[in-house]
């Protein structure tokens, strides 16, 4: 699949998983927390391999994303703290 790019448009992000509108506003929420899905297990009431599928599908989006904008030019410093 080199060379092959999947487009993503937010009516197909969204309609590729068939968990509720107010699910996926909730799971966003805790992803953008950075809450890990074992904690949310018995939260949400969502079985966990679909939650699984979903954060997949938002790591995909954010990278695609992240593809289309220009690198950083220049030099890049960093220092122990970084890591």
């Amino acid at each position: 699949m080199s060379g092959v790019r999947r487009r993503y448009r937010l009516t197909s992000v969204r309609n590729s998983s068939s968990l509720t509108e107010a699910t996926k506003r909730r799971l966003l929420d805790f992803f953008v927390l950075g809450v890990p899905i074992y904690r949310m297990r018995f939260r949400i009431g969502v079985y966990t391999p679909a939650v699984q599928k979903f954060f997949r599908l938002i790591r995909a989006v954010l990278a695609f994303e992240e593809e289309c904008r220009v690198a950083v030019e220049g030099a890049v410093e960093h220092d122990e703290t970084t890591f």
